[in-house]
Parts: structure tokens; sequence; C-alpha cells
């Protein structure tokens, strides 16, 4: 089994380009699909209060100005991506904070690459909770790069954590999650 698709988070962190420059490497070494998603950070509940009547000229303009950050981050992504060589890449453009929007198109992607959250570095965006909060509802491996230090070459140590919990009517990891590419290549898995 390999990765088909691939689901990367673009923000404008400082740690964008290289969690980027990791995920394209991933789809090029799997010939996958190179999904770059970015937040708006507008909660999809704002749409319902909105629907009630008018908004504030305020409102529309910081909804403008979060959309148009976002879709510079997308801009970075595609550049990054194509310059490495990745030959098939789409940008996505979400109006959700980066927690649930991510969770959900997750769901359709093979795995989810995110970045830790650096301390030093708080984001309007994406809550401090973000990699937990995906990493319990996406419902896909998610690899989370960690906001310091450098990772080549990825994969070569594993950490799987599970919920056993969660599937009491099966036992263990589901088939795929046994099958993650990863596993063939690592020099060491571990289970947390």
């Amino acid at each position: 089994m390999s990765y088909k698709t691939i689901l990367v988070h673009a923000d404008h962190s400082t740690h964008a380009a290289e969690r980027i420059r990791i995920a394209a490497n991933l789809a090029m070494t799997e010939n996958a699909h190179l999904i770059g998603i970015a937040m708006t950070g507008i909660s999809r509940f704002t749409y319902e209060v909105r629907a009630l009547g008018p908004a504030g000229p305020n409102l529309e303009t910081y909804i403008e100005f979060l959309r148009t950050r976002a879709m510079r981050a997308l801009t970075e992504f595609e550049s990054i991506a194509q310059g490495m060589g990745v030959l098939s890449l789409e940008k996505r453009l979400v109006d959700d904070e980066a927690g649930a929007g991510i969770s959900l198109q997750a769901r359709y992607c093979d795995l989810v690459v995110i970045g830790q959250n650096d301390p030093n570095e708080p984001s309007p965006t994406v809550a401090p909770d973000f990699p937990a909060f995906c990493i319990r509802n996406c419902g896909r491996p998610v690899l989370l790069v960690p906001y310091t230090g450098r990772f080549e070459p990825v994969g070569k140590r594993v950490l799987i954590a599970w919920d056993f919990r969660r599937r009491k009517k099966q036992e263990g990891l589901p088939k795929t999650g046994w099958n993650m590419p990863f596993l063939h290549s690592a020099m060491s898995v571990s289970l947390g």
C-alpha cells in the first residue's frame, strides 16, 4: 500500500515551508496527489449568523482579509511544490477553523501533514490544541512535524498512537493502520 493522496496544512507560520517540503517529498516518493489546504479561521457558524441579516462592513472586510491571507499561504504552497517537481497538486481554501476544517478534509486522504504549534509563534487562526484535535478527529494517519529541527529522512522513527477504546468491536489497529508505508521502511516503531 502507498499513499495516494497527501493533505498538508498551509499557513503563515515560519515553519510552513519546511512542512510543505516534507509533504512534497513524500508525494514525489509515493507518486501521490498533494493537496495544500489553507483555513481562513472563519467559523462555519459565522455564516449562520450572517444568514439572519446583513453583516456589518467591518465583518465583511475582516472575512475578505482572512481569505486573502489564506490564499497567500496557498500561493506559497503551490510555489514550493511546483518548484520541487510535484506532478499532481491542488489548492483548497476552506472557510473554517483549522482543526475542524482539516479533520473534515482529511477523511478523503491517506496521510495528513500538520505542524506542531510553536509556543513562540502564536497564531490567530490555529488553536493551541490544533495538533491534538486533528489527531483525535481526522480518522487518518497524521505526520506531525515538530516546530524545531531538521527531519531528513522522514519516517525512519515512527510512533503509533491509537485509542483502542474506540475500537471495541474490532481487535487491534485497523488493517490499513498496519499497512502504512512508513512502517515498511522504518528503522524503529513505537506504540504509544
